[in-house]
Order: structure tokens, then C-alpha cells, then sequence
């Protein structure tokens, strides 16, 4: 098995990145193992303190594609879990932000990324 890709262009060490891997699939599973009412509210209350601008409705009417993400996510190789962390990490600090575990449970651009991996050409955010 190869070992996760170093962050090129974060500041994170290796250790760092195992750590944020491990909480963001700390979260995945846990949201997995609530009910869907409780799944919304949950992913909700994340949107409600980071000020992401979902509404209830717009969650529970995108939810069964967010599990959708989850389940793909979770069957990638590990190194391509590392990957599209790495680029996730890139992206929010690019905009300045450190919420990287928060936004990564809506897992954005996931279908893009997967594209990318086929063809070779890694996204940039």
C-alpha cells in the first residue's frame, strides 16, 4: 500500500493530516450512524456555526447525495482519500479559512475530483 501524499502546499505535517483524516471520517461515520432526520440536523447545526448558507430544507432534499458522496469516498484507496483531503486543506486556506473537518462532511467537489483521478489531471481549487 503506498503512504498517504504529503501536503505539498499546506502547512500541515504528516501527523496533522492523519489527524484531520481521522476526524473527518470520525464525523462521516457518525453522521452514518444517526437516523435521517437527525442526519440533517446534525449536518445543520455544522452549517449554522461555520455561517454556511444551506437552509434545513436545502440539506434534507440534498442528503441522500451526501451519503451518496460518503459511500464513494469511503471506497476510494486510501492515498486518494489523502489526495482530495490535501486538495480540500489547499482550497479552504486558499480563501482563508480553517474548517477543513466541517465543510469536508458535505464532501464539495468529491464527483469532480473522482473525474479527475481517472484522467490524471489533479484539480486545483
Amino acid at each position: 500500500m503506498l503512504p498517504p501524499p504529503r501536503a505539498t502546499r499546506t502547512s500541515m505535517t504528516t501527523t496533522q493530516l492523519d489527524e484531520t483524516m481521522a476526524s473527518l471520517l470520525r464525523g462521516i461515520n457518525m453522521i452514518l450512524a444517526l437516523d435521517a432526520r437527525r442526519q440533517v440536523k446534525e449536518l445543520f447545526e455544522v452549517c449554522q456555526i461555520k455561517n454556511y448558507p444551506f437552509t434545513y430544507e436545502q440539506l434534507r432534499s440534498e442528503l441522500p447525495t451526501i451519503l451518496g458522496r460518503y459511500a464513494i469516498f469511503k471506497e476510494l484507496p486510501k492515498v486518494d482519500q489523502y489526495r482530495y483531503l490535501v486538495n480540500l486543506i489547499d482550497w479552504r486556506q486558499s480563501v482563508g479559512k480553517d474548517d477543513v473537518v466541517e465543510i469536508g462532511l458535505l464532501l464539495p467537489g468529491l464527483c469532480p475530483f473522482i473525474c479527475t483521478i481517472r484522467s490524471g489531471n489533479y484539480p486545483l481549487w
